[in-house]
């Protein structure tokens, strides 16, 4: 029963948290050994999340214009609000 319990700890717990610091460190010595590349990856994954972001932006589904007008409702209902008690 212990033994069942070491290993039941052991994927539970022990596993995760040893194959998460193999892959930081993997990260970390990658980084360490190759950092012009390093910085390259990081300034395009930037520039890519920023085209991303811009597109999302640009192109919005009906869904998004219907809870950006909703939200621009209810902060004009509670600025009338805040008027009305000043």
């Amino acid at each position: 029963m212990l033994l069942g319990m070491w290993v039941g700890w052991m994927w539970r717990v022990a596993i995760p948290w040893l194959i998460l610091a193999v892959i930081v460190t993997s990260c970390l010595g990658f980084v360490i050994d190759h950092w012009i590349i390093s910085i390259i990856i990081v300034v395009i994954a930037l520039m890519a999340y920023g085209a991303y972001d811009d597109y999302k932006e640009k192109h919005k589904t009906p869904e998004q214009l219907a809870d950006e007008q909703r939200m621009k409702n209810a902060e004009d209902a509670l600025n009338s609000l805040d008027d009305i008690n000043k």
